[in-house]
């Protein structure tokens, strides 16, 4: 084992080592989402598949210290909810806020503020993929493209659905959509954040795009390998839009090619348009 803090050990190995094989995550209920809003530290547990988790890389003690500082100072702080996902044991494992979650254990807190998520798990895209009968994918990123911020966006839902859904989406992405599966593709959209699958999809059904798969907590995963080869065996075509280009995507390789969109009013169509030209050319190469 390597040279390790007497605290991350106890703290984060033993408590890893105790937990490991006795525990798989599962779906919380619309209930506990909503009411849970506080646990005792004793039942978090770090996320094995966390840097954190690692020997070699570890917390940051200066941010830790700095987290048990404030905690110190002002006993009802807080600053944020631990994002947590519901385990069969009846623990919950950390997926964002393992720092917060060492500060509190190290001046005695007994309980943090919660949020629990349920995470879309790489058994759930495989399994969604292969059961396709499509052999083209398009990907979105939710959160820096298909989200209105910044960009022209569709109206605002009228209440109560304003409350339940206040993002907003981009201009005609519903159109776009619709219109990329018609061609034939599965769409994927994707998120760092930690918002569900049902409520990616009932957000983006409002606004006219159903969707065929939802990654979420993008930003906490380590590259999944069976994902990868899943995709590359399902997807002939696999195809990326951004926020200024088309990236033509080999999927056994990784390589591609980009062809410029207009990041403006226009971004949809263009971004249609241009996947039909390329599926044009596709078919014009291979006769």
């Amino acid at each position: 084992m390597w040279n390790v803090p007497e605290e991350y050990k106890e703290e984060v190995l033993d408590n890893l080592k105790n937990y490991e094989g006795l525990g798989r995550p599962v779906k919380a209920c619309f209930l506990e989402r909503v009411f849970i809003h506080s646990l005792p530290l004793d039942a978090l547990h770090p996320n094995p598949d966390d840097e954190f988790s690692d020997p070699e890389i570890g917390p940051n003690y200066s941010i830790v210290s700095d987290y048990a500082r404030d905690m110190t100072r002002h006993r009802e702080y807080s600053p944020g909810p631990i994002i947590v996902e519901k385990m069969s044991t009846g623990g919950y494992m950390i997926l964002n806020g393992h720092h917060r979650w060492m500060a509190a254990k190290r001046v005695g807190y007994k309980r943090l503020p919660v949020r629990i998520v349920n995470m879309i798990h790489e058994d759930e895209i495989i399994e969604t993929a292969k059961n396709s009968p499509n052999r083209m994918c398009v990907s979105f990123d939710l959160d820096e493209v298909l989200g209105g911020s910044g960009h022209p966006a569709d109206p605002r839902l009228h209440f109560p659905m304003n409350r339940l859904y206040p993002e907003q989406i981009r201009k005609n992405t519903g159109v776009m959509i619709t219109e990329l599966e018609r061609l034939g593709f599965d769409v994927w959209a994707y998120t760092g954040g930690f918002s569900s699958a049902e409520h990616i999809r009932g957000l983006l059904r409002k606004h006219g795009a159903r969707v065929t798969g939802v990654v979420n907590g993008l930003k906490g995963r380590r590259r999944g390998e069976h994902v990868k080869r899943t995709f590359s065996s399902q997807y002939s075509v696999y195809v990326h839009a951004d926020n200024e280009s088309v990236l033509w995507v080999v999927p056994e390789t990784g390589a591609f090619d980009s062809y410029d969109v207009s990041p403006g009013e226009e971004w949809a169509r263009d971004v249609t348009v241009q996947i039909k030209r390329l599926l044009e050319k596709q078919g014009s190469d291979e006769a």
